[in-house]
């Protein structure tokens, strides 16, 4: 197993956890007078994580620092948001076997998009699993340049709750021919870098074929300058609905050669226009239907791991990126043994070529 050397744990230790409480390591982001984003989290801690499972937070949480690191060197008016996102999860108290952290909640934040994921999966599958019949329909608009983006996504919210109170209100008269329809509703946004243009766009999974063509025709009475053939309605499968529950958009940048090789890359301008246009907008949503409070499942506790038990007489674990592990303040020994790939180092840039 990794360890610091005595010298090295004691700085790190010293200089990571000094004058800092665990319990103000990482703080909420958004103001309580602001709309929850995506539900919020609701888990600040895993018990009995197992090895494997630990292992891939710990890749998402140095990848997610080396993207906080670029984002918060702009003049970004989420700057103390990025930040914030530097601080989540970097320190895992372990005790009687449950290890607790603070978690950010971000958009940009891996670590916390992992947990969020898993939870709207947790939560919706069985829902999605009574629908027979479901289908995925994408609706677009045009692609637009960066300083429209904000507005555009704005447009897009309005004319799909408009779409929701036609529906609404055509199923809840005395007499309706019209079945209601259900459907879970996904804003995503990704980045064209040949163009230099953003795409926001909805993917929505529903529980009819005639939901999806009847949301598709309204859509484009609302945007005429929409090309129908972009609006696509597919069969959904479990691939489909499990991708609809991740993230709202690709951190990574992906750009093809003349040789038709593909390269990947963080471009926090792009990141940060993204970030910026959907503050405070809820990316994920249900329509036509709700759950009720004690139907909401939580998340079940992973099973614990034999390894796992190993580490009941540590304390305190701190992120050190250099180490891209959790490090015992009082030991030096690592907690997961990630070690990142060439490929990861280069993306991150600490490949020191």
């Amino acid at each position: 197993m990794k360890t610091l050397s005595n010298q090295q744990n004691s700085v790190k230790s010293s200089a990571l956890f000094q004058g800092q409480s665990l319990d103000t390591l990482a703080q909420p982001v958004t103001q309580p007078s602001e709309p929850p984003i995506d539900g919020d989290l609701q888990i600040v801690s895993q018990e009995g994580i197992c090895p494997s499972t630990l292992l891939k937070r710990a890749r998402a949480k140095y990848l997610t620092n080396a993207i906080v690191f670029r984002l918060a060197d702009l003049d970004s008016p989420l700057n103390k948001a990025y930040w914030n996102s530097f601080h989540c999860a970097s320190s895992l108290v372990l005790e009687d076997g449950k290890l607790t952290g603070r978690y950010c909640k971000n958009r940009w934040c891996m670590v916390c998009n992992r947990i969020r994921t898993a939870q709207l999966i947790h939560t919706y599958s069985p829902v999605l699993d009574e629908w027979t019949h479901k289908h995925f329909l994408t609706l677009t608009v045009p692609n637009v340049k960066a300083h429209e983006l904000g507005l555009t996504i704005k447009i897009m919210n309005n004319a799909f709750r408009q779409i929701q109170n036609n529906l609404k209100k055509r199923t809840s008269r005395a007499v309706s021919l019209f079945p209601k329809i259900k459907g879970f509703r996904k804003l995503e946004c990704t980045y064209n870098p040949v163009r230099d243009d953003y795409h926001p766009h909805f993917h929505i999974i529903l529980d009819s074929e005639f939901g999806a063509i009847d949301i598709k025709e309204m859509w484009l009475k609302k945007f005429p300058i929409c090309a129908d053939i972009a609006q696509h309605i597919s069969r959904a499968d479990d691939n489909t609905c499990i991708e609809l529950f991740k993230y709202f958009t690709k951190v990574l940048t992906k750009t093809t050669n003349e040789k038709n090789e593909k390269k990947y890359s963080i471009c926090p301008q792009v990141l940060d226009t993204i970030f910026k246009s959907i503050k405070g907008i809820r990316t994920f949503q249900t329509f036509g239907f709700t759950l009720e409070k004690s139907d909401e499942p939580e998340i079940e506790n992973i099973e614990k791991d034999e390894k796992m038990v190993a580490f009941l007489d540590r304390t305190v674990y701190g992120w050190l990126q250099e180490f891209s592990d959790w490090v015992d303040v009082k030991t030096g020994e690592v907690l997961t043994g990630y070690e990142p790939t060439a490929k990861m180092l280069k993306l991150t840039g600490d490949d020191h070529e």
